[in-house]
């Protein structure tokens, strides 16, 4: 099985990685492929809604590295998206992915046996405050006709540290031996 794993966050030592880095150690290697991309380290533009890519097989009129990601995200069996919560939904790194699936979204929509794992956390402790990310997350697999194999929120977790306080990592780590 073919795993990309989104991380959205610009901390490489920050909670949500620490997260993706559990999911990681969970998972038996020798039967399955991991790609970790660091979306903080590439350019990628939002979605300018102009349909050139309608008009031209996918291909966006963007010269960034989503035309490198895409294939990556056409491959997958499994995709984990791992952001924090900004403003109670998918930071700006993570979402201008998912924005830029529309040059694909016919092909993504036809892949229903592709699956998906949501990996979050924030600063917040009210239980309420993942509900708008959990929302987003499920509507788009609804869209996609995607299975959730999974969520997982840290809350009250600002920094990595926070997270030995909560369940979280183990979580994580084995919802990575589930795969």
């Amino acid at each position: 099985m073919k795993i990309l794993i989104l991380c959205g966050s610009p901390h490489k030592n920050g909670t949500t990685n620490a997260l993706a880095e559990a999911l990681i150690s969970g998972i038996d290697q020798s039967r399955h492929e991991v790609e970790k991309i660091q979306l903080a380290e590439k350019k990628i533009a939002p979605c300018l809604g102009c349909e050139y890519c309608k008009r031209n097989d996918g291909a966006c009129v963007q010269k960034d590295d989503m035309a490198a990601l895409l294939p990556s995200v056409l491959a997958a069996d499994v995709i984990v998206f791992v952001s924090p919560i900004y403003y109670f939904g998918f930071n700006a790194q993570l979402k201008a992915v998912i924005d830029r699936f529309y040059a694909v979204n016919a092909r993504l929509k036809l892949q229903t046996q592709k699956k998906a794992i949501l990996l979050t956390a924030g600063g917040g402790k009210e239980e309420w405050i993942p509900d708008g990310i959990f929302a987003n997350y499920h509507t788009m697999l609804r869209y996609l006709n995607w299975t959730s194999l999974g969520q997982i929120c840290a809350l009250n977790c600002h920094v990595k540290d926070q997270l030995a306080q909560t369940t979280c990592l183990e979580q994580a780590k084995e919802l990575g031996r589930s795969l």
